[in-house]
């Protein structure tokens, strides 16, 4: 039950973000921050593939 939900949330909000700004600047590494819990780690490794990362890259590239 808790890995279906926390992989309807990072796909829903973390698709293709995964440094996410908490406060004034503070930066948090949600790949790193979410390494403690296992329904979140195993959601947003899901997202987390090299064909997945070149695709995001590429159009962040053309935005610049």
């Amino acid at each position: 039950m808790e890995h279906a939900k926390m992989r309807e949330i990072s796909d829903k909000h973390f698709p293709d973000n995964f440094v996410i700004q908490i406060y004034q600047g503070y930066l948090v590494d949600i790949t790193q921050y979410w390494q403690m819990f296992p329904a979140a780690k195993k959601a947003i490794e899901n997202n987390i593939y090299a064909a997945n990362i070149k695709t995001i890259a590429e159009k962040n590239a053309f935005m610049v």
